[in-house]
C-alpha cells in the first residue's frame, strides 16, 4: 500500500509543472516587445492625459521603432526623432517599463507628453498599451500597428 501511495504522490508532483507558476518576479512578461515594435509602423490610437482625450494631437504621426533604439515620429511634413528602450522590470519588480524620450531634457511639443518611463499594461505584435501614473500625473498611451 505504501508503494502505491509513493507512486501516486510522484505522479501528482510530476503533474504540477513549474511552467504553471506565474509568480516568478524575475520573469519578464513582455520580453517579446523589443522584436514586436521593430516590425512595421505604429500609430497612437489612444492618448489620455489627465482624463482628457488628446489622441487627435498625434493623429497624423506614424512611429517607426528601429533596432538601434531610435524612434522616428513623422507626418508628410514633420518629423521628430527620439529614443525607446524596453527596460524590463522596474526597481521594485512590480512593473515592466517601456521608456520613450524625445530630444533630451527639453523635448519639442507635443512629444514632451510622450517622454516618460511608461508601465506596460499589455503588449502584442499589434498593440502596445502603456500607463504613466504619479500623484499629479495620469496618462495612458496605446500604440497600434498600421503595417
Amino acid at each position: 500500500m505504501k508503494t502505491y501511495l509513493y507512486i501516486l504522490t510522484a505522479f501528482i508532483m510530476l503533474g504540477c509543472s513549474s511552467d504553471d507558476d506565474n509568480n516568478d518576479p524575475t520573469q519578464n512578461q513582455f520580453e517579446n516587445i523589443e522584436a514586436d515594435v521593430q516590425e512595421g509602423l505604429w500609430e497612437i490610437s489612444a492618448f489620455i492625459n489627465a482624463g482628457e482625450d488628446d489622441t487627435f494631437t498625434f493623429e497624423s504621426y506614424v512611429f517607426d521603432f528601429s533596432g538601434d533604439g531610435t524612434v522616428i515620429a513623422s507626418t508628410d511634413l514633420l518629423s521628430a526623432t527620439g529614443t525607446w528602450e524596453y527596460m524590463g522590470l522596474n526597481e521594485n519588480e512590480s512593473a515592466e517599463i517601456f521608456q520613450l524620450s524625445f530630444a533630451g531634457s527639453n523635448p519639442p511639443e507635443p512629444f514632451d507628453r510622450l517622454t516618460e518611463n511608461w508601465e506596460i499594461v499589455a503588449a502584442s505584435s499589434t498593440t502596445l498599451q502603456l500607463v504613466y501614473e504619479t500623484v499629479d500625473v495620469n496618462k495612458t498611451l496605446t500604440f497600434t500597428k498600421v503595417e
